[in-house]
């Protein structure tokens, strides 16, 4: 670990996590000292780095620091409801959702993601999910909710849509690393159901004693936000 953190780093850090090679990322960002960094998004970015390569605690440490930081910064709400989910901190994540709807004037992509995402992890039905899916990609979509959206094709076995939009993935996204599996999909040899499904679907408790102090630092910033959200309860 350095004694700071370099803006070629930093900026490093950004190009590599922007293109996807979230362990390269993590190579950097484990000799940088983190807690030199004034950027909320860019400690996001970080938290981000840690969650692809399945550092959750740590993850956790970055994401809750960036929101003590930015309490309004939905992208950085977004990323903890995502590691919460991915955890099985359902609840927890229920709790951020709503800071997030707070936060957000009108119904953007990002609140109809976060509901696909909770839907996921309650195991709804894949045509709910879809029905959200669509929803959230008629607002706004990329390489990764198209990709999420030939999936829910391929669980339905709805080949006339997944084949149409196989095509039209192909051709949008040209070098996406995606397109390996989009062939297996395309092959039925992939395993559909944990592809969709892939929070756990049970709650889990959130009891590590390593993860003790980032929990109380979180419960101080939660009470300041629902004081911001329920102002007369707090009073009473």
């Amino acid at each position: 670990m350095s004694t700071g953190i370099s803006m070629s780093s930093v900026n490093k850090i950004k190009e590599l996590a922007d293109n996807g090679d979230y362990s390269l990322a993590l190579d950097i960002l484990e000799h940088q000292d983190l807690s030199k960094s004034l950027s909320p998004q860019f400690i996001r970015i970080c938290g981000e780095v840690y969650y692809e390569n399945g550092r959750y605690a740590d993850a956790r440490a970055a994401l809750v620091r960036a929101h003590s930081m930015a309490p309004a910064g939905n992208k950085i709400i977004y990323s903890i409801i995502k590691l919460y989910l991915s955890m099985g901190f359902r609840k927890q994540a229920e709790h951020y959702f709503e800071i997030y709807r707070f936060n957000q004037e009108s119904k953007d992509a990002g609140t109809y993601r976060i509901e696909y995402m909770i839907a996921k992890a309650y195991h709804k039905p894949v045509n709910e999910l879809y029905s959200i899916l669509v929803s959230a990609n008629d607002v706004e979509t990329s390489e990764e909710w198209d990709y999420e959206m030939l999936l829910l094709h391929a669980y339905i076995r709805n080949k006339d849509k997944f084949d149409s939009a196989a095509i039209e993935f192909k051709a949008k996204y040209r070098n996406s690393s995606r397109l390996s599996t989009l062939d297996s999909l395309i092959e039925n040899t992939e395993s559909l159901e944990s592809k969709v499904y892939i929070f756990p679907c049970e709650d889990r408790n959130d009891d590590d004693p390593e993860q003790e102090e980032i929990r109380e630092f979180e419960k101080k910033i939660l009470d300041e936000d629902d004081l911001k959200i329920h102002p007369k309860d707090a009073k009473s």
